[in-house]
């Protein structure tokens, strides 16, 4: 959803674009995920990949590298 509007270019423009109500009862498939998990998302986070900070001191960009091996495309989108 986000990948596919080339508009948005930064954080604020994903913020300013989707309202946290456009995401409540939306479900998303996982591809980060061999299962293919769905997941039901409840609302959108006002952190960054880069700023939400983890209990072990890392950031969610960092855990996905290290776990999944997978750089994300917009770390400092929420």
């Amino acid at each position: 959803l986000l990948e596919s509007d080339s508009r948005m270019k930064s954080a604020n423009d994903v913020r300013d674009g989707f309202k946290d109500q456009t995401f409540r009862g939306v479900y998303a498939k996982l591809s980060h995920r061999r299962n293919g998990n769905v997941i039901f998302m409840k609302n959108l986070s006002e952190h960054t990949g880069e700023s939400k900070i983890l209990d072990n001191g890392e950031s969610h960009a960092e855990y996905y590298q290290r776990r999944y091996k997978i750089k994300l495309r917009h770390p400092d989108w929420p």
